[in-house]
């Protein structure tokens, strides 16, 4: 729906999946008063111009579950599994009449289900080792069912449940003053689906990638030291690698009126995955002067941050993810607790980022800098990144009764 216009007097709707379009001039925006209903999900919408799309998916969940568990002092053992069937079904109001057969679709029912088992063996009373590994077949998202904005079911040939392999396998100490906890991990996600917009040879069309997959593996380290009765040492460290593992083709993408124009590739094998960073590090000191005061001071390093794949990125097989700069954030927390007639009451002052750092943490493309690209903290000018906040204050208070 149109919520602005904008200083317009109207936004013609050109839009190929309404059959009643035909260039309507849309004049009824959505007024402030209104805007409030954008978050009441079971308000009504039947009276609001519908612009772009206008269909319902519905989808249906049944699921069974069962876990084992065997328990001994010196070692434990587990299995889990589940089956879940996933129903899809879509009603368009936009390209098919309410007395067109094609109005709802067809129900689509996949099954999918997860094993997973694992195993813990105490080596002593301060030392363990342990092993997870599993298995998770999900069915398709709602959009790779029905592709192409129209209500016909993806053949079976072409519809693929997401595969999930993941193994982990761990060591942890315990002592009065020393905890730590060393995992390695490995997590191949295959057979997603993307569906994006391309340009071949001048002309627009949908193409539909199945197949894509990401490799996550790393090694994660997190531990406290109890240095005295009233100093806490904290720290974590995550050394992570994620990757796409293979380029994926379209070999029929179709045009807006369902015309083959050619095949797409998404260059994407080797390639790291974005939005979030593979090399952090924290470290945390807690000092407790007195059993009602307490404050801690923290450090948080980020790298490794790469820029998410968009298929405008990946069509050359000479494009690669960006980088965004590394960056520290100093934090700062203070907690008292007092008594009042006998009832606990706690004040806690968060300052975050007290240094106010300027970072960038995301960015929705990827620009890789030449030396004669202008940049800005060794940031292309053009790439689309998230600025993280600066300095905040938080204040809380806790009345316990």
């Amino acid at each position: 729906r149109v919520d602005n216009l904008l200083g317009a007097d109207g936004y013609r709707d050109f839009d190929k999946y309404d059959r009643k379009s035909n260039g309507a001039v849309i004049t009824q925006e959505i007024s402030h008063k209104d805007w409030g209903n954008l978050w009441n999900v079971f308000g009504s919408t039947d009276d609001d111009p519908k612009i772009d799309y206008h269909n319902d998916g519905l989808v249906s969940w049944q699921g069974l579950f069962g876990q084992a568990e065997y328990v001994t002092d010196t070692y434990s053992v587990f299995v889990q599994g589940s089956v879940a069937n996933q129903g899809f079904q879509r009603i368009d109001y936009f390209r098919y009449a309410p007395n067109d057969p094609m109005h709802k679709s067809d129900n689509k029912n996949i099954l999918g289900g997860t094993i997973k088992a694992g195993a813990n063996y105490n080596i002593d009373a301060k030392n363990n080792v342990y092993v997870n590994a599993g298995y998770y077949s999900k069915a398709p998202n709602f959009d790779a069912v029905f592709q192409d904005y129209d209500n016909y079911v993806t053949a079976d040939s072409d519809l693929n449940n997401e595969k999930v392999v993941g193994i982990e396998a761990g060591y942890g100490y315990r002592s009065s003053n020393l905890t730590m906890n060393l995992n390695i991990y490995r997590t191949s996600w295959k057979d997603r689906f993307l569906s994006d917009g391309v340009r071949i040879n001048g002309v627009s069309g949908i193409a539909n990638y199945t197949g894509v997959e990401q490799v996550h593996q790393g090694i994660e380290f997190d531990g406290l030291w109890r240095i005295s009765p009233l100093v806490n040492l904290e720290g974590m460290v995550t050394l992570g690698n994620y990757e796409y593992g293979s380029d994926v083709t379209d070999p029929n993408v179709t045009n807006n009126s369902g015309q083959s124009i050619g095949s797409a590739t998404l260059y994407l094998d080797g390639e790291k995955v974005g939005t979030t960073a593979h090399t952090t590090a924290r470290l945390n000191l807690t000092v407790n002067p007195s059993d009602k005061f307490k404050f801690n001071l923290s450090l948080f390093h980020a790298d490794d941050i790469f820029g998410t794949v968009n298929t405008e990125d990946f069509q050359d097989p000479e494009d690669t993810t960006m980088q965004l700069p590394a960056y520290e954030l100093f934090d700062f927390g203070a907690s008292y607790k007092l008594s009042i007639g006998g009832e606990d009451i706690g004040l806690r002052l968060n300052i975050n980022n007290i240094f106010d750092e300027e970072y960038y943490y995301m960015s929705r493309n990827n620009v890789i800098a030449t030396p004669t690209t202008p940049t800005y903290k060794g940031i292309p000018l053009t790439a689309k990144v998230f600025p993280g906040w600066g300095r905040t204050y938080n204040l809380g208070l806790t009345y316990r009764f």
